[in-house]
């Protein structure tokens, strides 16, 4: 009983700065009705930049903690101001996919500008020691611990007082209830939406800078930790700040206690890492059971939603990308054939969100996850069960699916932003009790796969590289062409009949959740088909590819491309690391700027056109379509009044109507005089 007490007092610091971070989170979505997903990542920032200012220019603490905080500031407020303000008339899910690609914007940026790791960290209280009144003998709490919990708990108590008694806490409770009678009633909404995300995103920053003090320093720890913080935010409705920050304390000082006891957990049920994986049960235990534990803010405006674009011939459109990837399959270097396959199959990843999020309107941020089970059921059938190429692929893609129906399930009775929490507690899990379990995936090393041949072809992707890239791109292509065929028929109306609204299709006779199911089975098994041809590209599954981070990122990538969109499936492969986005960037620059750079485009695009860069891209053909062929129509009509002109003005011997009379009578003559024998 001892070593738990001594755990939970130890742990008592970092939960309450995770504690802190989530009451940043309520602040935010009370103002704009949003999660912001790049909460962490502004933690992270500010962390770094902190860091960096005390370490490498000798800045003083207390001004590197305020120059770190002003910088989470700044990025918030500018990220309201310039984006969210501008994309009020956009639905949930584009603002959702705004944040996130904020999120890969900062994450990307943190390693080139700052690096991976600090030398030292200061900490609080000089290292010392409080000793506590009771045990025996008395228990010992840190000086930096003590500090860091009780300046969490004052922080929250005066949060909890300004929104409570205070006219700006009023006005901000009032605007999420009803906006238009805020405005009304004279006041700015769109002010008051700015003051909550600049005070949220420097508690991040805030207490990014606390945990700093406690636990290492990684780019994507706070990220990983954010998920704690939701999962408290979602026990507090996201609204109610004190319930927030005891289910924040209680879960994060729960996961070092099941932590210790891992050791027999994993001897009796093979089961790792589940203190990680506790945020997920209690997301999915909170969600489920409350139908929607995320309130939804009831705007008027949120009716603009991905325009969903298909091509309008098929076989062409599949045609012209086959010739283009054969081109620089067979006569591209080495590079730009491993960059082509890597965009392919991830093109593949992307077209699974398309397919449950632009054609279902159902946030899932898992199809990562879902691509490492594919690639660790096809290594494992090739590596322990010998079956032969090409049947792991194929059995890999399947036995995903079942999972993909149970990830279904919650969005029978979630939807929108409680089922993108839910689908990002799910990833969490799966990346804690299996990918990172070493008896499951092999450990750093991975599984070794078969080298591949099919029909006596040699298609190792290590010899042969050219001709497993054939192959690869003509599964990747068949998968486009019937996922096309099913949208552009029955199956497809009924899923855009859902996404539209609906009850409204419910009305119509369609079945919501056989809808909803299947969608979230056929995207599984597309994640799946493509995380088994990425296994076989390396002959080599490795899983640390396959987190969270990782889920988020596909989908702004998947968004950056047109979240609806069939083409944008492939941009959004283009620009993961390791594909063509990446070889190009670096012919100019570093490519670990990659990340970045898509979360800035993504950005952009956003704000100049939500449907994607294939559908502006689409339009701006179509409409040079449009000019050519009226050019082209024009020059013939004016072609054709030149030929008639010309003809009208021609010379003519018989412009007198008699003597064009006097001429026939003439013919005739002559003709009636020549006998037989002359004709």
């Amino acid at each position: 009983m001892r070593l738990e007490l001594e755990i939970l007092i130890a742990s008592v610091g970092s939960a309450g700065a995770i504690a802190l971070m989530s009451t940043g989170l309520i602040m935010v979505y009370r103002a704009s009705g949003i999660l912001n997903f790049a909460h962490g990542a502004q933690a992270t920032l500010a962390t770094y930049f902190y860091l960096w200012l005390w370490n490498e220019k000798d800045v003083p603490l207390l001004l590197s903690i305020v120059f770190g905080v002003g910088l989470a500031v700044l990025v918030g407020a500018s990220f309201q101001f310039f984006v969210l303000a501008r994309l009020r008339q956009a639905s949930m899910l584009i603002r959702v996919v705004a944040t996130l690609g904020l999120m890969i914007t900062i994450q990307g940026a943190i390693v080139p500008l700052f690096g991976l790791s600090f030398g030292r960290t200061p900490h609080l209280g000089g290292g010392g020691t409080f000793m506590l009144p009771f045990g025996d003998p008395s228990f010992q709490i840190s000086r930096a611990r003590a500090y860091v919990f009780l300046i969490s708990v004052a922080a929250t108590a005066i949060l909890w007082a300004v929104y409570k008694f205070t006219r700006f806490g009023l006005l901000t409770s009032a605007a999420a209830e009803n906006e238009e009678a805020v405005t009304l009633a004279g006041w700015s909404v769109q002010r008051l939406q700015l003051l909550n995300w600049m005070v949220g995103s420097g508690i991040a920053g805030f207490s990014g800078i606390l945990l700093s003090t406690l636990v290492p320093v990684s780019v994507s720890l706070y990220t990983t930790m954010l998920v704690t913080a939701i999962a408290a935010a979602v026990v507090g409705r996201l609204t109610n700040f004190w319930p927030t920050y005891v289910a924040a304390v209680l879960v994060a000082c729960a996961q070092p206690l099941i932590a210790a006891h891992e050791g027999g957990l994993k001897d009796s049920i093979g089961l790792v890492n589940v203190s990680q994986a506790l945020p997920f049960l209690v997301i999915i235990v909170v969600v489920i059971r409350q139908g929607s534990a995320v309130p939804i803010r009831d705007l008027a405006a949120e009716v603009r939603l991905p325009r969903v674009s298909l091509p309008n011939r098929p076989v062409l459109w599949i045609g012209f990308v086959g010739v283009i990837s054969t081109l620089a399959i067979t006569l591209g270097s080495g590079s730009l054939v491993t960059a082509t396959i890597s965009s392919l199959i991830f093109g593949l990843v992307c077209l699974s969100v398309v397919l449950i999020t632009g054609f279902v309107g159902q946030i899932s941020l898992c199809q990562m996850a879902l691509a490492g089970l594919g690639a660790l059921a096809a290594s494992y059938l090739s590596a322990e069960l010998a079956w032969p190429f090409p049947l792991p692929i194929l059995a890999g893609a399947l036995l995903v699916v079942p999972v993909g129906v149970i990830f279904g399930l919650p969005a029978v009775r979630v939807r929108g932003m409680a089922l993108a929490i839910v689908t990002m507690g799910l990833a969490l899990a799966i990346e804690q009790l299996v990918f990172n379990n070493g008896s499951l995936t092999g450990g750093d090393l991975g599984r070794t796969l078969d080298p591949p041949s099919l029909l006596g072809i040699d298609l190792n992707p290590i010899t042969n590289q050219r001709s497993f890239g054939l192959f690869a791109m003509v599964v990747v292509l068949l998968a486009f062409y019937v996922v096309i065929r099913v949208a552009r028929g029955g199956a497809g109306r009924r899923m855009i009949a859902v996404r539209n609204h609906e009850r409204a299709a419910a009305a119509s006779g369609v079945s919501v959740w056989a809808v909803k199911i299947v969608a979230f089975g056929a995207s599984a098994f597309l994640a799946g088909l493509a995380g088994a041809l990425y296994a076989y590209l390396n002959l080599r599954a490795t899983f640390e590819g396959f987190g969270i981070i990782s889920g988020i990122t596909v989908v702004a990538l998947a968004g950056l491309g047109g979240m609806a969109s069939i083409g944008g499936a492939l941009i959004g492969g283009t620009s993961v690391t390791g594909g063509l986005g990446t070889l190009i960037l670096n012919q100019f620059t570093d490519g670990s700027w990659l990340p970045t750079v898509a979360g800035v485009l993504l950005i952009l695009t956003l704000l100049l056109n939500q449907d994607g860069v294939a559908v502006e891209t689409r339009k701006h053909v179509e409409r040079l379509g449009r000019s050519l062929r009226a050019r082209l129509a024009e020059s013939r009509k004016n072609s054709a009044e030149e030929r008639a002109t010309s003809t009208s003005d021609a010379p003519s011997t018989l412009k007198d109507p008699d003597e064009l009379r006097d001429a026939r009578m003439t013919c005739a003559s002559e003709t009636a005089d020549v006998g037989p024998e002359g004709r």
